[in-house]
């Protein structure tokens, strides 16, 4: 699944058209229909209802919307934070860690033994205990 495909999902089923998220995205208009179009052979469900002058969700669209809206910030998080590790070697965990656990197992933030190693360069923030 592309997550450009699924941010477009979002934008689109916030109530943003078609023509605002291809320019925000800098895009075509084709190519965001495609992309929706894409997704929603992928997932064997039409997400939205067309008519001439507007798009609404569909009843599976808004419960996909609902789960997605939930998980997709979490995942830019992520990435973002694997970009300063690789940028700057120092790991940043703003999720819900327990350190007593992290220490027990030999695991930071879903990195082994190796990291373990290097523990005076990270950081941690924002982790709960």
């Amino acid at each position: 699944m592309d997550l450009n495909d699924l941010r477009f999902f979002m934008r689109i089923a916030e109530g943003m058209t078609y023509d605002a998220v291809a320019e925000q995205e800098y895009t075509s208009q084709s190519a965001l229909s495609k992309a929706i179009f894409r997704l929603e052979k992928e997932l064997d469900v039409k997400l939205f209802d067309r008519s001439r002058r507007s798009v609404s969700l569909t009843p599976a669209g808004k419960c996909f919307y609902g789960d997605i809206k939930k998980v997709y910030p979490g995942y830019e998080e992520a990435l973002q934070n694997l970009r300063l590790y690789s940028e700057q070697k120092v790991l940043y965990c703003t999720g819900q860690f327990n350190a007593h656990y992290i220490m027990r197992n030999m695991v930071f933030c879903g990195v082994h033994n190796a990291a373990l190693l290097n523990w005076n360069k990270l950081q941690m923030s924002n982790c709960a205990e």
